[in-house]
């Protein structure tokens, strides 16, 4: 009998954004809390925060507060780093910004 091969938890990430430091929260697809981080606002925090939320599994969803403010350079540089389809950008009114991200 083959072994299944596992499937990757799908991984939300959303992301309250400030000044000096980010602070993050990755759910699973079902909602549940798998973890939270804070990292600085710099691109090596940038980067480290797709490493931790990406040890839960896949990262398919990004959530960021204030996209007009704080949270616009992750913004950038999620969009500078996205191939085609990785990261689908929708700014919404409120200020927050929606990725659907496929790695």
């Amino acid at each position: 009998m083959d072994n299944p091969t596992p499937t990757l938890e799908q991984v939300t990430l959303g992301v309250d954004t400030h000044a000096e430091q980010h602070v993050a929260a990755a759910l699973d697809e079902r909602g549940r809390l798998l973890g939270t981080c804070t990292i600085p606002t710099t691109s090596i925090g940038f980067a480290e925060l797709v490493r931790w939320a990406s040890q839960y599994g896949e990262l398919t969803q990004v959530g960021i507060e204030g996209t007009g403010s704080y949270g616009a350079g992750l913004a950038r540089w999620l969009r500078a780093r996205s191939s085609p389809n990785k990261y689908m950008v929708d700014n919404a009114p409120t200020g927050w910004l929606a990725c659907v991200c496929s790695t």
